[in-house]
C-alpha cells in the first residue's frame, strides 16, 4: 500500500465519525494493543487529536494481561492519548460471552450523552461472524455499524475495509502491537474459520469480503422494514403487532426487535417454536430463555424480561414523597377522594415477605386478595411477587396504581387522603 493509498482508512473514518459525531463529544477507540485497534487509534489520533482517548479492558484471562495493558499504556503515553483502563472480572461458563458483557459494561459506564466509541471491527470480521452464526443456527445476521452504548453510541468504521489494508497500514507507519496467542488457538470456532474456512473461499471467490458486506447492507435495510413501527426500547410488544403476516415474517420481525434489544435467541428453531404458541389461546404461556432474558408470552402481548436487582424486604415512605427501587419508582400524593387514610407509619413490602400475612385489601366493604387484583390489572405473573405494596399500622393500605383501602366511615371531613402510583422501570 502506498502513501497515499493510507487516505482509505482515514477516510473511512473521518466518515463514519462526521455522519454519527456530535462535535462536542469525545471519542473514545476500543484499544486491546492488539493490530487492528492500534491501526484505528493511530488513523483517529491523526484525526481528532483534540477529542481522542482510549477505552482498555484488561479482562485478566491471559498470564500476559498485566504486560499487555503496560503496552497499550506506553503507546498511549508516545502518542499523547488519555488511555482509561479498568481491570474486570469475568463470570464463570462461557468465558468469551462473559468477558464481552464486562467490556460492554466497562463502555457503557465511561460513554455520556455525546460521545461516541470506535471500535475496530473490519471486514474479514464481518464475514467470519455471518459465517459463524449461519452455522450456529442464529440466521444472517452481522455486526451492526451502529448502536446505543450507555448514553452514547457505538462506531464501527472499518466495517467495509479488509485486515489486509491495516496490516499494509500498519507496516507503512511502523507501528507497534501485541499478539493474543488464543488467536490461533483452532478449537475457537471463530479462529477455525478465519484459518481454515475463509483462506478457501477467498481462494475461489477473492472478493467474498465485500459480497458479505454488501449482503450485510442489503439485509439492514430488510431489517428496517421489520422493525417499522416497534419500539426497541419498550421491553413489551403486541401480539398483533408481531403476527402481521406469515410465521416466517413474524419470527423475522421478533429476531430483528430483540437485536435491537441486544438479546440474541438460542436459534432460528427456538424462535419458530415460540412465535407458533403465539397462536394457541391466552391462558398459554410459553417461555424461551435468551443471551439476557427471557421471552414469556402474558395475555396479547410478548414480553422480554429482564434480570431486576432485587429490593429490600421493605421500605419507609414519607407522605407526600417518592422512592425509588431497583426496578422502579413508587409514589405517594394528595387526593380529593378515592384514596387511603394513612394510619401510622406508612411503609412500601412485597407479597414474596408476607406469606404469613393476609393478603388482601379491604375494597368497597369486602377484602380482596391481592393476587387477584394484580390479575384484573394484568400486572404479569412474574411481576407480582415483587410488586410494591404499603401497608400501615392497620395493614394493608394500598396496591399502588390498582387500589386503596377503604377510607372508612370515621374519616373526618376534611381528612388527608392520599393515592399511591407506580413506575416500573423498563429495560
Amino acid at each position: 500500500m502506498s502513501v497515499a493509498d493510507s487516505t482509505l482508512l482515514s477516510n473511512a473514518v473521518a466518515s463514519a465519525v462526521a455522519g454519527a459525531a456530535s462535535a462536542d463529544g469525545m471519542l473514545y477507540v476500543g484499544y486491546s494493543g492488539g493490530l487492528d485497534s492500534t491501526v484505528l487509534l493511530h488513523v483517529a489520533c491523526r484525526l481528532f487529536p483534540e477529542r481522542v482517548a482510549a477505552l482498555h479492558v484488561n479482562h485478566g484471562l491471559h498470564a500476559d494481561a498485566g504486560s499487555w495493558q503496560r503496552h497499550c499504556e506506553r503507546v498511549c503515553t508516545d502518542w499523547g492519548v488519555a488511555l482509561h483502563s479498568r481491570e474486570v472480572e469475568v463470570g464463570s461458563g462461557n468465558l468469551e460471552a462473559a468477558a464481552r458483557t464486562a467490556r460492554y459494561d466497562y463502555f457503557a459506564e465511561v460513554l455520556g450523552s455525546d460521545d461516541v466509541l470506535l471500535l475496530a471491527h473490519h471486514q474479514d470480521d464481518q464475514a467470519e461472524t455471518v459465517l459463524l452464526r449461519i452455522a450456529q443456527g442464529r440466521g444472517l445476521i452481522g455486526m451492526p455499524r451502529r448502536r446505543a452504548v450507555g448514553q452514547g453510541s457505538l462506531l464501527r468504521p472499518l466495517l467495509g475495509v479488509p485486515r489486509a489494508e491495516l496490516q499494509a497500514y500498519a507496516r507503512l507507519h511502523d507501528l507497534r502491537w501485541v499478539e493474543d496467542p488464543s488467536n490461533t488457538d483452532l478449537a475457537l470456532d471463530r479462529n477455525y474459520l478465519r484459518a481454515r474456512i475463509m483462506p478457501l473461499l477467498r481462494e475461489r471467490w477473492p472478493a467474498i469480503g465485500s459480497a458479505f458486506e454488501e449482503l450485510m447492507e442489503q439485509r439492514q435495510s430488510v431489517d428496517e422494514l421489520l422493525l417499522a413501527g416497534l419500539d426497541p426500547a419498550c421491553g413489551v410488544i403486541a401480539i398483533d403487532d408481531l403476527c402481521n403476516g406469515s410465521e416466517a415474517v413474524s419470527v423475522e420481525r421478533l429476531r430483528v426487535w430483540l437485536q435491537a434489544r441486544r438479546a440474541v435467541a438460542p436459534s432460528g428453531r427456538a424462535l419458530h417454536s415460540f412465535v407458533a404458541q403465539l397462536a394457541a389461546p391466552a391462558d398459554r404461556q410459553p417461555e424461551l430463555k435468551l443471551n439476557t432474558g427471557t421471552l414469556r408470552r402474558h395475555r396479547e402481548s410478548v414480553y422480554h424480561v429482564l434480570e431486576q436487582p432485587a429490593p429490600q424486604a421493605s421500605y419507609a415512605v414519607l407522605l407526600p414523597g417518592s422512592v425509588s427501587l431497583p426496578h422502579g419508582e413508587l409514589q405517594v400524593s394528595r387526593c380529593e377522594e378515592g384514596g387511603f387514610s394513612a394510619a401510622g407509619e406508612v411503609r412500601i413490602v412485597f407479597r414474596r415477605d408476607r406469606a404469613d400475612q393476609d393478603d388482601r385489601l379491604l375494597l368497597r366493604g369486602h377484602r380482596r386478595g391481592v393476587n387477584k387484583l394484580l390479575q384484573e390489572a394484568a400486572v404479569p405473573p412474574w411481576e407480582r411477587q415483587r410488586y410494591p405494596l404499603l401497608v400501615d399500622d392497620l395493614g394493608l393500605a394500598a396496591i399502588p396504581g390498582v387500589a386503596c383501602r377503604d377510607a372508612g366511615a370515621s374519616t373526618r371531613p376534611g381528612g388527608k387522603l392520599w393515592q399511591a402510583s407506580w413506575r416500573p422501570l423498563v429495560r
